[in-house]
């Protein structure tokens, strides 16, 4: 999975600022949630 975001980098930095490796598949949507907890929405 690391490989296949190393090659997606320069899209990632088209679309936006930053972007994470966050492991394996379903992390991102967890850490979506408890970003969202926390800024209360």
């Amino acid at each position: 999975m690391q490989q296949l975001y190393d090659e997606a980098i320069p899209a990632f930095n088209v679309m936006g600022k930053k972007s994470f490796f966050l492991g394996q598949v379903g992390n991102g949507a967890k850490t979506k949630l408890v970003v969202n907890m926390i800024m209360g929405r």
